[in-house]
């Protein structure tokens, strides 16, 4: 009998053990209770039908999730994800200096002619990728939410900068849209509930709050969103190779990857990771949130399993950053590390000072850029 027909029986069971009345219901007859023990002994009978039936139903939910995990990514974000390809990098990556900014910078985002560094008190600063100054102070002007520190994430997508704050005790959210400009008239800003990470892609700016959720919010008018919900915690996020959208996630410790045009849920894999995700040299990649010494790279033709790679050092779950050159991510403390995507190379040390840990790569030749949080530097690196 299907889990629904079991349920409904056994609430049937329950109101004539309460009642002491006849009923019937999908085909079977439950006559008159006039007995005290009988009515007990029904209710009980109700009690183990409705367990077993939410137990089935539970079952089937859990099967149509492992169907869901074991199915692979569309062709076309595969296409997307293993284009270019695994270049060996260089042995003997060099710092080339670093820039004074504004106090705590946390996360950095890039376009093709800048960086940009979100702080943690909501200011941000533009660094231009030629540019040879050794200090540089912040937009005038421009703060994202109120003069409080708060958990900041930056993106660069249609013509704007977006940047995320969480506010802590009480806990208030933003979402600001500037322009390049730094134009204080032109700064749109909303109030969101919770904000973890932002990134843009196919059309939309997409945010993951810490309710478990993923919004698609329309550039051009910021009060259009849509929210689906995703499984577990989310943390890092990725919409530069569309038309997917991937969510590291702690349930089931993995991703999930959402179809961008409808915003929609496509499937969850659980590869021991949901830290960071970035994709480059042709797979995706994840750190957790465990303090393992390792990343892990996914195959997009082989989504449901990782590559664990071994380091020396263990990664902050928000340090990693990836090109067809390398992939980079940091301890948070004092050290950057260089993993060659094609894998002819040991993972190559940079000792850099000042707690490393949001990471970006950008320009002709490209380059490395590194925020330290503890030192309020930009540090440039040549892979």
């Amino acid at each position: 009998m299907p889990y629904d027909a079991l349920l409904l029986l056994g609430f049937a069971c329950l109101v004539a053990a309460v009642v002491g009345g006849g009923l019937k219901l999908a085909g079977v007859d439950i006559p008159v209770v006039d007995s005290l023990p009988r009515q007990v002994l029904l209710a009980v009978l109700s009690v183990i039908i409705i367990a077993t039936a939410l137990i089935l139903g539970r079952d089937d939910d859990n099967d149509t999730d492992r169907d869901q995990t074991k199915a692979g990514l569309p062709p076309a974000c595969v296409a997307q994800l293993t284009k270019g390809g695994r270049t060996a990098a260089q042995s003997n990556p060099k710092v080339l200096g670093a820039i004074d900014v504004h106090r705590g910078p946390a996360d950095i985002a890039v376009n093709h002619r800048s960086m940009w560094v979100a702080h943690a008190d909501g200011r941000v600063t533009r660094i231009p990728l030629d540019s040879r100054a050794s200090r540089l102070k912040p937009l005038p002007g421009v703060r994202v939410g109120s003069t409080r520190s708060g958990q900041v994430d930056v993106a660069f997508g249609f013509q704007h900068v977006w940047v995320i704050k969480r506010e802590f005790n009480p806990s208030r959210g933003y979402l600001a849209k500037i322009p390049p400009s730094g134009s204080i008239e032109e700064i749109e800003q909303i109030r969101m509930a919770a904000p973890d990470n932002v990134a843009t892609g196919e059309g939309a700016v997409w945010v993951t709050d810490d309710e478990g959720g993923l919004i698609r919010i329309d550039p051009s008018d910021l009060t259009r969103r849509r929210r689906e919900r995703v499984q577990g915690e989310t943390h890092g996020l990725w919409a530069k190779h569309p038309p997917c959208v991937y969510v590291a996630t702690t349930d089931p410790d993995g991703f999930a990857v959402f179809d961008a045009p409808s915003g929609k849920r496509i499937g969850v894999y659980r590869v021991g990771g949901s830290g960071e995700i970035v994709a480059g040299g042709g797979a995706l990649w994840l750190t957790d949130r465990r303090g393992e010494q390792a990343v892990l790279r996914v195959d997009p033709q082989e989504p449901e399993e990782a590559r664990r790679i071994s380091l020396p050092i263990a990664p902050h779950f928000d340090a990693l950053a990836a090109s067809d050159r390398g992939v980079w991510t940091a301890d948070g403390e004092r050290t950057v590390v260089g993993i060659d995507p094609s894998g002819r190379r040991d993972p190559r040390l940079i000792p850099v000072a000042g707690e490393p840990v949001a990471i970006a790569i950008a320009g002709t030749p490209e380059l490395v850029w590194v925020t330290q949080h503890a030192s309020n530097q930009v540090t440039r690196i040549r892979p």
